[in-house]
């Protein structure tokens, strides 16, 4: 069977979950595109690994999510801005029953008694013990929050760009300081004509 010591979620990431391993050690099962494997690594410890390699961490993706989707319980979080990934929770990221799906990797739900049947890229198929409801507003959620980080990030720029500034050279003084105080009132004494 093969074991990695680390992973890092990318846009093959079908899912992430806990599954218990040698000893009882809690380690996680990855699906990435054809292949299934384990890594030695709690689901949780995995999210945290791929976001600080992309300059972020669990608990603010997180804080972002709730702030733009306005939700604060089980919000799917971007993993990597850059490949457009955004993993979701079944459950309780802190329950071992938790999965975290990719919502670009789901090709159908169906509905399976109380349960539902979440059909993956390359025919993998996963039953899950959540109504078919919640799965499918978690991953409309998850489209959600990647359209929405992708426009904000996009307005971000629009902003900076059209705004007009008045422009002043930057003079250092004697002393060797910059007195910055010289534009505020540069522009206090314009915005008083």
């Amino acid at each position: 069977m093969n074991i990695l010591d680390r992973y890092a979620v990318n846009h093959l990431t079908s899912l992430i979950k806990g599954e218990h391993y040698m000893y009882g050690h809690l380690y996680t099962r990855v699906i990435e595109g054809n292949k299934t494997f384990l890594v030695r690594m709690t689901p949780l410890e995995v999210l945290e690994y791929t976001l600080t390699s992309v300059g972020s961490d669990l608990k603010g993706a997180t804080k972002s999510a709730r702030i733009i989707l306005g939700k604060g319980y089980m919000t799917p979080i971007i993993v990597n801005a850059y490949q457009e990934v955004c993993m979701f929770p079944t459950h309780s990221p802190k329950s071992e029953h938790c999965i975290w799906f990719n919502p670009k990797n789901i090709i159908n739900i169906e509905e399976n008694g109380s349960n539902t049947k979440v059909i993956l890229n390359y025919h993998f198929t996963i039953l899950v013990e959540v109504n078919i409801k919640s799965i499918k507003n978690k991953r409309y959620d998850g489209f959600s929050l990647l359209d929405s980080t992708k426009q904000n990030g996009i307005k971000v720029r629009d902003i900076s760009t059209n705004e007009k500034t008045k422009q002043y050279p930057i003079i250092r003084e004697k002393s060797g300081k910059y007195n910055f105080d010289v534009f505020k009132k540069k522009d206090d004494n314009e915005d008083d004509k």
